[in-house]
C-alpha cells in the first residue's frame, strides 16, 4: 500500500514491465496513463475517480514515475483525481488512448433529477471505468491511502474524583 496526500501534486512510481530495463521509453502518440481510484470497501468501479496524465518522467530506465493531483473531485482532462482524506482506495494505472469528450445534452435521461453534487460544466468527458479499460493495458495496481485532512475525534472528560481533565482521541 502506498500513501498519497490530498490537495497536492503526488508522485506514483512503479517498475516498468520490460525485458530490457535499461531502455528509456516515451509515450506512444495519442496514448496516456489513465489513473483510476475507487473506494476499497465498496469495491465498486461505478464510484471511480478517473483522470489521465502525460506528466511522466521518461528517463528512468527501471521505473515509471507519474504525477497527479488529489482533490475532492475528479477532472479527467486536468490531471486531478478524487480522493477523500482518511480513505483507502484501489489504484489502477491503465495505458491507452484518451477517452473522447462528449457533449452534455439535456433530456437524455429517463430519471428525474432531485439533487446532484456534480457541477454541470465540470467535464464534458465520457470517462468511466469501462470506457478507459476497454482499449487500454493495465500497467499497475495497488491500494492507496489518502492522507491529509484526517482529524481524530476528540472527547474531553472531567475526572470525578481527581478534579482533572483527560482527553481521549479516536479515529
Amino acid at each position: 500500500m502506498i500513501t498519497l496526500k490530498e490537495n497536492q501534486l503526488n508522485t506514483i512510481t512503479f517498475q516498468k514491465e520490460t525485458a530490457t530495463p535499461l531502455v528509456t521509453s516515451s509515450l506512444d502518440s495519442g496514448s496516456v496513463y489513465n489513473i483510476i481510484t475507487y473506494p476499497t470497501l465498496q469495491n465498486n468501479t461505478a464510484l471511480a475517480g478517473i483522470t489521465y496524465t502525460t506528466d511522466v518522467e521518461p528517463t528512468n530506465p527501471r521505473w515509471t514515475t507519474l504525477k497527479t493531483n488529489i482533490s475532492s473531485s475528479s477532472n479527467y482532462s486536468n490531471n486531478q483525481i478524487a480522493g477523500d482524506g482518511g480513505t483507502t482506495y484501489n489504484l489502477e494505472i491503465w495505458y491507452g488512448p484518451i477517452v473522447p469528450d462528449v457533449e452534455l445534452i439535456w433530456g437524455t435521461t429517463q430519471t428525474t433529477w432531485i439533487q446532484t453534487t456534480a457541477t454541470w460544466a465540470s467535464s464534458g468527458s465520457n470517462a468511466d471505468y469501462n470506457s478507459v479499460t476497454e482499449n487500454s493495458t493495465l500497467k499497475y495496481q495497488d491500494r492507496v491511502f489518502i492522507s491529509g485532512s484526517v482529524q481524530p475525534n476528540q472527547e474531553t472528560y472531567i475526572s470525578s474524583n481527581e478534579d482533572a481533565l483527560y482527553t481521549v482521541y479516536t479515529g
